[in-house]
């Protein structure tokens, strides 16, 4: 599982073995470390150990960041540790070019679109939508 949300500064991701959590971590800059169960994974040791550190881009701030790392950053690790690709990193010769997987597209139509109106209708009472 992997999860990144920017604006929150957020990533959450876990490995299960046999049905069994095997590593997982939740964190982000507003609440800390939410979740670090497990031993870290291979990608993650550099992180921790603050080999890449966050950059401020010249800012200063007056709480410093809550990591030793951007949680983006070890996002874009996890992604390619676990499933073999990034969406905003540099892309290695070993990731897989996701511009060259094919993927199905659905789309929902409503069959009975006047029948929809009349449940509406009756669910609000008559009451303007």
């Amino acid at each position: 599982m992997h999860a990144m949300h920017s604006f929150a500064d957020a990533l959450m991701f876990g490995l299960w073995e046999d049905g069994q959590a095997v590593r997982l971590v939740s964190m982000s800059s507003r609440d800390g470390i939410v979740t670090d169960f497990g031993e870290p994974l291979d990608f993650e040791l550099p992180f921790w150990a603050g080999e890449h550190p966050v950059d401020t881009g010249g800012w200063s701030t007056a709480e410093p960041y809550p990591f030793p790392f951007h949680p983006l950053s070890m996002g874009e690790e996890a992604l390619r540790a676990l499933f073999g690709f990034v969406i905003e990193g540099f892309p290695q010769p070993d990731d897989i070019d996701t511009t060259a997987v094919r993927v199905h597209g659905f789309q929902v139509r409503n069959p009975n679109p006047s029948r929809t109106e009349a449940l509406l209708d009756d669910l609000s009472g008559g009451r303007p939508r």
